[in-house]
């Protein structure tokens, strides 16, 4: 049985969204904690090179209150990452409903986040099975659709 559910677990991963994904979305705010506990960019740095790596093509979402929480500028924040990834910054307040309308709006696009968005009930209609939660377990985080697991 556990071959069948391995086998299951695959077909359900090809026949994902996340199968075809070739931009990801990623909520960095979101990603900026694991659980309530506040990580900075321990988990986002290493995701969106292992993401780079694998050919995705990778933006990453802050909200405006990014540089306050980290202590940097924005252009601080943005040296961390590789140049193939794109950081973009809410300019007023959170930066959800400018993640969820762009990935709306991206062909074969997901979104990485742990957030269920509730307050946009209207978007997630259209976008519930492209959006991606991950784990975070001692240092290995995991987006499971993806399969992907990184050391953080």
């Amino acid at each position: 049985t556990s071959q069948y559910k391995q086998r299951a677990r695959e077909e359900s991963l090809r026949r994902s969204p996340a199968s075809s994904a070739t931009t990801i979305f990623i909520d960095g705010s979101n990603m900026m904690y694991d659980d309530r506990k506040f990580i900075g960019l321990a988990a986002l740095v290493p995701v969106s090179d292992a993401l780079l790596a694998r050919g995705f093509e990778v933006f990453i979402m802050f909200d405006s209150s990014a540089s306050r929480l980290l202590g940097a500028s924005r252009s601080e924040i943005q040296s961390y990452f590789s140049s193939g990834v794109d950081v973009c910054f809410a300019v007023d307040g959170e930066a959800d409903i400018f993640l969820l309308n762009t990935a709306i709006n991206t062909c074969n696009s997901v979104v990485i986040s742990n957030d269920r968005y509730r307050d946009y009930p209207d978007r997630m209609s259209r976008l519930s099975d492209r959006v991606l939660g991950f784990a975070i377990m001692r240092n290995t985080l995991t987006i499971p659709k993806l399969n992907l697991y990184v050391t953080i």
